[in-house]
């Protein structure tokens, strides 16, 4: 017959080590397999470039509204010249980067070789001129032409669409060249030009994605390659996606 006695002891014998062992396993077990099936480096890269897809899909509707609104069409910030565009046999053509420093051009690389959609004699090439801008911090961010996309989006009707021009997430530079392992954005413009077959205005906008949903190895997964530009090693979105550079290192 049980007594109360034997009852509350019971009671109070709780878990055994044994027990308690099982039970920490379990839970260790189940620990890591919300790990690997979340993957949390894998979601915030998948929220950087979803991201990153925004902003580019913002940039480039803000300035299609400009140049169907605004005439004459100034993609580069040159009053009716060529500052930094391709065209008109301008062999010195920039590239803008969303990256913040002082006022800095610099020579990237030698030479980049643009796509097929670039007027002829245009080009990117360091031996005519540095090609890499980049506008210092705060300035880099204003829609007024001055910021790293040199378009006065306050010419607009009605005002800038953007308060901010976006930067990318990370917006790093490894080191003095830019290549497709930096996490920037790129502008590249078109503007007049020679060869008379060539779009003109034109612009084209470009970011590195990282995530294996955006960017993964499968031909279904890989937005860099079904975008419809000529680089594969970049997303990219514009009016034309043949202007800017057919290489990885920009």
């Amino acid at each position: 017959m049980q007594t109360l006695s034997n009852v509350s002891k019971k009671v109070q014998r709780g878990f055994t080590l044994l027990e308690l062992l099982i039970v920490i396993a379990i839970l260790a077990i189940l620990a890591a397999v919300v790990i690997i099936v979340l993957n949390p480096a894998q979601t915030l890269a998948q929220a950087r470039d979803s991201q990153r897809l925004s902003d580019l899909a913002t940039m480039k509707s803000a300035i299609s509204l400009y140049m169907t609104t605004v005439n004459p069409v100034d993609l580069d910030g040159g009053a009716g010249a060529l500052a930094g565009c391709l065209g008109d046999n301008h062999t010195d053509a920039n590239i803008y980067y969303s990256y913040p420093q002082a006022n800095a051009v610099s020579a990237c690389v030698g030479v980049l070789t643009p796509g097929a959609g670039a007027d002829i004699g245009s080009g990117f090439d360091a031996a005519a001129g540095d090609f890499c801008m980049s506008i210092a911090s705060p300035t880099h961010a204003l829609v007024d032409g001055t910021g790293w996309i040199p378009v006065d989006f306050t010419d607009i009707t009605g005002g800038s669409p953007l308060s901010n021009l976006p930067v990318d997430p990370t917006n790093t530079l490894l080191d003095a060249t830019p290549t497709s392992a930096d996490f920037l954005y790129r502008y590249i413009c078109q503007q007049g030009g020679v060869d008379g077959t060539k779009p003109t205005p034109a612009f084209e906008l470009a970011a590195t994605l990282e995530s294996t949903k955006y960017a993964g190895a499968s031909p279904n997964q890989d937005m860099d390659a079904n975008d419809g530009g000529d680089n594969t090693a970049y997303y990219e979105v514009g009016t034309t996606l043949t202007i800017g550079p057919t290489e990885a290192t920009y």
